[in-house]
Order: C-alpha cells, then structure tokens, then sequence
C-alpha cells in the first residue's frame, strides 16, 4: 500500500531493515500545509549504518519509492557510516531514474559520513564535482 503523499519515509537499516512513516502537520481541515507541498518529491531518509552489512535492506526501499513516486529526494545527513557499496546504489538509483523518466535526488548537499565516503573515493575532484552530490541536481 502507498502511503499518503503527506508522509515521509524513513529508514534505519539497522532496525532489521524496517522502515517507519512518520505524518507531516495538516490543517485541521486536512489540506495540506507548507511542509507538505514544499516539493513534489517523496522525502525518503537513510541513517545509521549504510554500508554492504545493510545494503540488501536499502535497495528494495529505494527500488520501491522509485516506482510510487515520479521524484525521489534522498536525505542522508543522520548516516552513521557510509561505504562505496552505497555510493554506488545511489549512482544505480539516480540512473534507473533517468531510464524511466523520474527524478532523484539529494534532500541536501553530502555532509557527514556520506561526504566522507565520496571524498574517500574520489567523488569529489576539485572543481568537477558532480551537481548530484551537492544536492542541485
């Protein structure tokens, strides 16, 4: 079943891979409020331990809020770890969007753990990086 759009979607992988909607404020009237129409985008947040011990309770989720929803916006600033095989489902996320016509993105610029991950491996050459990343694209 497809949440309301007025939910947003959380996951913390090390919760045995559970994730839990969490209700934006509505009116009294039950109409949106501003938080609810900031974006198209069903805000999806990742924390704790994102890395190859929890990455097969990851991709079904994103997988998942890539076919309910035509814009995906990804926040992971409550990451505890980040590896590459997270980088590299973010890459295969973002590209399987393009392929079908939506939209995925980063809630915010990388920061934390996430940024640590990419400047590790390279993500982040001086002066080319990637808009992705900086949560513009």
């Amino acid at each position: 079943t497809t949440p309301p759009a007025s939910r947003t979607r959380f996951l913390n992988p090390s919760e045995s891979y559970r994730y839990r909607w969490h209700s934006l404020p509505a009116s009294s009237d039950g109409t949106p409020t501003v938080n609810d129409t900031l974006s198209d985008a069903a805000p999806t947040r990742l924390d704790g331990v994102l890395t190859v011990r929890t990455i097969a309770g990851i991709r079904p989720v994103l997988l998942q809020a890539l076919r309910d929803q035509p814009a995906v916006r990804l926040d992971c600033s409550a990451a505890e770890s980040v590896d590459l095989s997270f980088i590299q489902l973010l890459l295969a996320a973002r590209r399987s969007a393009q392929q079908s016509g939506r939209s995925f993105s980063l809630a915010a610029p990388a920061a934390g753990a996430l940024r640590a991950a990419l400047e590790q491996g390279g993500f982040l050459p001086v002066g080319g990086a990637d808009p992705f990343w900086s949560g513009a694209a």
